[in-house]
């Protein structure tokens, strides 16, 4: 996968093929990609995607679109399925 930073955020599969990601995602993946292969804590995260106007429950709404990033992600093949 190839995630652009400058400019328009956007993901690529290995095709070449843009990935269509779910309204509110792109924020969330361009403030992980920032520091690939890191972890970054929710704290952290939430001041990247929402620096000026948080939501009322801005740890929900975090949990919230990296969900619906991941289920775009492995939908496209780019992320692996969950295991138990």
């Amino acid at each position: 996968m190839e995630i652009q930073l400058l400019g328009c955020v956007e993901a690529r599969a290995r095709s070449g093929d843009k990935l269509p990601l779910p309204h509110g995602t792109k924020l969330l993946l361009a403030a992980l990609a920032w520091t690939p292969g890191a972890f970054v804590a929710d704290e952290t995260l939430i001041e990247r995607v929402w620096q000026e106007r948080r939501p009322q429950h801005p740890r929900d709404a975090l949990y919230i679109q990296a969900t619906r990033l991941r289920k775009a992600l492995r939908a496209d093949g780019q992320l692996p399925r969950a295991s138990n």
